[in-house]
């Protein structure tokens, strides 16, 4: 699962189960099971009390565009207030293999609410997947007069897995800052005390933000491990940091 909760003034904390597919827990429509659009991030944060929505799609196919839905509560109904059919900044990339960032601010919302957001694809053939929903509040003290830029890391940062020792899930807490070539180039790697790669819990590109990724304590090929140290590694040139953690089942 995925969740993503708002904070103020901040980046959204993003929470990213590491066994996840590439559906990213997407709902379709219709039969055909292949799905026109590969997420690797969904994120909303709340600035000036307006929510900004950022999404990262690692590939396309036959994508026309994106709607967005709203609700005020994980359950609620889900309404409609963006389309691409309406909002050119929505539309699709058609079909590409390569990284597309998208944005789209809500500014219909109000001081000491929570919203929750859907994000849908629709293909040429009109087939809609629904992807999981995120969550967001807005603070009624939300008056800073900084652009949402101003919130962006400003440098990489790994910060200590919690909670060490874990058994068996822990989340590792990391900063992307932002590049004048866009998304950076991302590893997460998971290491046994020998020094030995374990397992990838990431590999690709990745706008700036503030992420957190979740770690079930299993290998790449879904093996659950012993207790003991490993060592995790974020990695984007010119960037490389270690973390030691504890392992106890």
């Amino acid at each position: 699962s995925l969740q993503l909760t708002g904070s103020g003034t901040q980046y959204s904390d993003f929470i990213w189960s590491a066994n996840l597919d590439q559906t990213w827990g997407a709902q379709n429509d219709g039969g055909d099971q292949s799905l026109p659009v590969e997420l690797i991030s969904f994120t909303a944060h709340s600035i000036n009390q307006h929510i900004i929505l950022r999404w990262t799609a690692a590939s396309e196919i036959d994508n026309m565009g994106f709607e967005i839905l709203r609700a005020t509560g994980q359950n609620n109904k889900y309404n409609t207030i963006a389309s691409f059919k309406d909002h050119p900044q929505l539309r699709g990339a058609g079909t590409v293999s390569h990284t597309t960032d998208y944005r789209f601010v809500d500014t219909q919302v109000r001081a000491g609410h929570t919203y929750w957001y859907r994000l849908v694809d629709v293909d040429v053939n009109g087939r809609r997947t629904k992807h999981n929903p995120i969550s967001v509040s807005v603070q009624s003290t939300s008056n800073d007069p900084r652009p949402a830029e101003a919130f962006i890391p400003q440098k990489f940062q790994l910060a200590q897995n919690y909670p060490n020792p874990f058994n068996p899930i822990t989340v590792i807490p990391f900063n992307i800052p932002q590049s004048a070539k866009g998304p950076a180039m991302v590893e997460i790697t998971i290491y046994n005390v020998l020094g030995l790669p374990v397992r990838t819990l990431f590999s690709g590109r990745l706008q700036a933000g503030r992420y957190r990724m979740q770690w079930d304590a299993t290998d790449n090929q879904g093996r659950s491990l012993s207790s003991g140290v490993y060592f995790y590694q974020l990695k984007s040139r010119p960037f490389t940091a270690y973390r030691k953690m504890v392992l106890m089942r």
